[in-house]
């Protein structure tokens, strides 16, 4: 999971043991580390040896793995080559013993690779357990052949940590499903109104003043292990930062108060905090956010950084007599003055090397000055993507995939099927305007949401669009396979192994219930307990 681009396979069956032996691959410590992981993953129960009763005769064992990665460069990026091949074949090797097989992996790029090495774990399956707890493992219908990438350079999930606080631990645990799911961006919208979190060295009390206790406060060292351990799994952290509005908290600051308009006359804090804003007038802001950023982008390498841009009250800045003054001394309205702070805040990245990524309200109010390389995330409707790409900008998509509908907060719930049938790329378009779309991204708010429910939020459904942004181009009937459900159940067991409290799929009609896959939940290994 998700679906090779390619495969071929045979009807062979073969044992695989915790002996299994990686005999070659490049000097790299993040791939050793991975093997390690994968090592893990694949043998989750202890191992036996002994011939499992009522299980037909094997037809060999896997004996070694080989990795084989074209270059050393290790930049972790968008657009970076993901490819890899993944053979299983009878062992060539002069020392094989009788019934070896051989596995090996190539890959133009370390992140091919890991991708190739989570697929390896895919293909190992473990046999129920004996009453001795112990297992053994084996591979299905060898030969194998898989020659895979994705079709899409951007698929990720959107976390929120500022509604409710989610500890580090939570968070890490996201990064290993993406990874998991070869999706490769978590982006994490850090503050908002209710809460800043992200401690500051040049503005202490930020976080000191704006985070919910001293408790609930990511220091720069949880951040820097955050993005350390993404990395080490292909995933690319992008950090937001919501700007003009969403960032009341901000302003509890007692320094910072007066870059912020004061609107609560019109938008009562208590009720309507979330309609807070920067003074796009005041030069000092911009002097804040260069600071602020310019320490932030030092903890966040990514060359994207997420600047928010949603759901500015206008009304708020037009209660305001200098910003009416201002307006009038430039001959600019409310739209002008928000294309004035998101070009000024563009060119402050810039500054320092980054590509800023937005929602997708900067390109509908602001696109004649945005630079040529933003990035529009569009959360409103597909055709506001059509719009955006068809302009000259790269996007992504989330509108079709956030996944807060159907509980407390009302409207619909997006299904998982939903999900899987949902296109990213409008059928529309030309072959130019295509590929500037980037891919989609799940995006998972924080009202309803903390460290005890955020996994089955966003698992299993975050999953069918791993599979629809890998694997699937235009090419998608919108009829869900009883190949794709099975497969995806078989994913699900996956995720509930290695700690990720998933959420079940019914099964209905389409996979026997009795079936240890389908509930598998029963039967996990002590470490995901």
């Amino acid at each position: 999971w998700p679906l090779p681009r390619s495969f071929t396979n045979g009807s062979s069956t073969l044992n695989v043991a915790p002996s299994l032996r990686l005999v070659q691959a490049p000097e790299s410590e993040l791939l050793a580390r991975a093997w390690k992981r994968a090592l893990t993953r694949m043998f989750p129960w202890p191992y036996d040896d002994e011939p499992q009763p009522g299980f037909p005769k094997t037809d060999g064992q896997l004996a070694t793995v080989a990795i084989a990665v074209a270059s050393k460069e290790e930049d972790l990026r968008l657009g970076v080559n993901e490819s890899y091949t993944l053979s299983i074949t009878p062992s060539g090797s002069n020392d094989a013993a009788p019934g070896d097989w051989a596995c090996m992996i190539t890959a133009p790029t370390v992140w091919g690779a890991l991708h190739g090495l989570t697929t390896l774990t895919q293909v190992i399956e473990p046999l129920p357990q004996r009453e001795d707890g112990g297992r053994s493992y084996v591979i299905r219908a060898a030969p194998w052949y898989v020659a895979d990438e994705p079709v899409l350079p951007y698929r990720g999930l959107m976390i929120d940590s500022s509604r409710h606080f989610l500890p580090v631990s939570a968070i890490l645990r996201q990064v290993d499903a993406l990874s998991m799911n070869k999706m490769n961006v978590l982006h994490w919208h850090s503050t908002d109104a209710e809460s800043m979190p992200v401690s500051s060295e040049n503005y202490p009390n930020l976080a000191a003043k704006g985070a919910f206790s001293p408790r609930a406060v990511f220091t720069h060292d949880d951040i820097r292990a955050i993005v350390a351990y993404a990395r080490d799994r292909g995933v690319r952290v992008i950090a937001e930062f919501d700007m003009p509005g969403h960032n009341y908290a901000w302003s509890i600051d007692p320094n910072l108060t007066s870059l912020f308009v004061n609107c609560s006359d019109l938008y009562p804090i208590a009720q309507q905090y979330w309609v807070a804003s920067f003074d796009p007038t005041n030069e000092d802001v911009y002097s804040f956010l260069d600071t602020f950023l310019g320490e932030m982008v030092k903890l966040f390498p990514d060359p994207v950084m997420h600047l928010g841009g949603d759901e500015v009250q206008y009304a708020c800045w037009n209660q305001s007599k200098s910003i009416r003054d201002y307006m009038q001394k430039h001959n600019l309205n409310l739209t002008e003055l928000y294309g004035l702070f998101e070009k000024r805040v563009h060119a402050i990245m810039a500054s320092h090397g980054k590509t800023v990524q937005s929602w997708d309200e900067v390109f509908t109010s602001a696109r004649n000055v945005l630079p040529s390389d933003a990035i529009v995330q569009v959360w409103r409707g597909v055709e506001t993507l059509t719009a955006a790409v068809q302009s000259g900008f790269r996007a992504v998509l989330s509108a079709p995939y956030y996944l807060n509908g159907g509980f407390d907060m009302g409207g619909p719930q997006v299904m998982w099927n939903d999900i899987y049938a949902n296109d990213p790329i409008p059928h529309n378009l030309t072959k130019e305007e295509e590929e500037r779309v980037l891919g989609a991204e799940a995006c998972i708010w924080g009202e309803e949401v903390n460290q005890f429910n955020i996994d089955g939020r966003v698992w299993f459904r975050a999953s069918m669009l791993a599979e629809r942004v890998w694997s699937l181009k235009g090419n998608y009937t919108g009829k869900m396979g009883k190949d794709v459900l099975a497969r995806s159940i078989k994913q699900m067991c996956r995720l509930l192994r290695a700690g990720i409290k998933a959420t079940p799929i019914d099964d209905r009609d389409d996979f026997f219930r009795r079936d240890l896959w389908a509930q598998c939940e029963v039967d996990l290994p002590p470490s995901a307990a």
